[in-house]
């Protein structure tokens, strides 16, 4: 039996290009099955905006309602509060984003991550923040929170998973649940699939399960590749630190409300090298045939909180130019 994951990634605003894929992937599989997808998921699993995305599923909304709550609700707390001042982040008042979601998803999102039907996992990264009891940096390193058996999370309040897995540096100010400060899933991994899939096959959780049995749907929120064309040979650290300025090069600038010209190469490669590139490398070759992921290249950078028109028809494009069949082959021969 098929032990089956839809894994969504971070990216801000582009989690509408997340949920626009699952929609599309949801009618195709009901058409072919008469089946839903997300009732067909063992498991859902997100970070920072796929954080959002995997509690909204886990809360049983439709793909069709996460599309609407992206084009309405979420659309309008991405672009309220919004600083020049790279001193601040961009949104001093995460509460006040939280107050833009209808009221009956917002209290219904205020329960133990336990209390969902499903299995759910969330990743973030906890500060080493001195707690009761520890000293500090005892706790620094990666965390996740998940409701799979034997977890010593399973308490965590949806709503504080969903926060600590987006609290992206620029964007956002760290998240604190009792006297730990957690930052963005992205610090864990950009794109959960690897460590939903140990998480999943830990010996800890006493599930049983093999490798060789997980399948895995991931959804990408847009493909930019990035590339330095300057000559980096007698960089310094504060070239990668700084930028580097060069015109042949294709670096954004990775966090929120930088100053202008900072690019930050060394951050490009840790965040999207690692995550975009080096997690849908080594999930193929892990998963096999189990494996696809959905994630078609943007004609442009989109910044994650960017909620234009412009945004939103890049994001259309990319959608009518992507290719299924290969998630659909996945579907067909282990989901069914």
């Amino acid at each position: 039996m098929t032990y089956k994951i839809l894994s969504f990634c971070g990216g801000g605003f582009r989690g509408l290009l997340s949920a626009l894929m699952l929609r599309e992937l949801d009618a195709k599989f009901k058409e072919e099955t008469g089946r839903k997808l997300t009732d067909t998921a063992d498991m859902l699993c997100g970070t920072s905006t796929g954080a959002t995305i995997t509690a909204l599923l886990g809360i049983e909304l439709t793909p069709e309602e996460l599309v609407a709550l992206y084009e309405g609700p979420i659309r309008a707390a991405t672009a309220i509060g919004q600083t020049n001042d790279p001193h601040n982040p961009l949104f001093p008042n995460p509460r006040q984003q939280i107050g833009r979601l209808p009221k009956q998803i917002a209290d219904r999102v205020d329960m133990a991550i336990r209390e969902i039907k499903k299995h759910i996992l969330f990743t973030t990264f906890q500060l080493g923040t001195p707690a009761r009891g520890e000293t500090p940096g005892q706790t620094w390193g990666p965390v996740l929170f998940h409701n799979l058996p034997q977890s010593p999370s399973a308490d965590t309040r949806l709503i504080d998973a969903v926060m600590a897995s987006g609290a992206m540096p620029g964007l956002l100010g760290t998240y604190s649940i009792g006297d730990l400060q957690y930052v963005d899933g992205a610090f864990f991994n950009h794109d959960p699939t690897l460590a939903a899939v140990a998480a999943a096959v830990d010996p800890l959780t006493h599930m049983n399960l093999k490798v060789e049995t997980v399948s895995v749907i991931n959804f990408g929120t847009g493909l930019m590749p990035n590339w330095i064309g300057s000559d980096a040979t007698c960089w310094g650290a504060y070239q990668w630190l700084n930028g580097v300025g060069g015109q042949d090069d294709n670096l954004p600038q990775i966090l929120s409300n930088m100053a202008p010209n900072q690019q930050i190469p060394v951050l490009n490669m840790i965040l999207n090298g690692t995550s975009t590139n080096s997690i849908p490398y080594l999930a193929s070759m892990m998963l096999g045939d189990r494996y696809a992921n959905l994630n078609p290249q943007l004609s442009q950078y989109i910044g994650e909180a960017d909620t234009s028109d412009n945004a939103i028809r890049v994001f259309k494009e990319a959608l009518a130019s992507l290719d299924f069949s290969p998630a659909l082959a996945v579907l067909k021969r282990h989901w069914t």
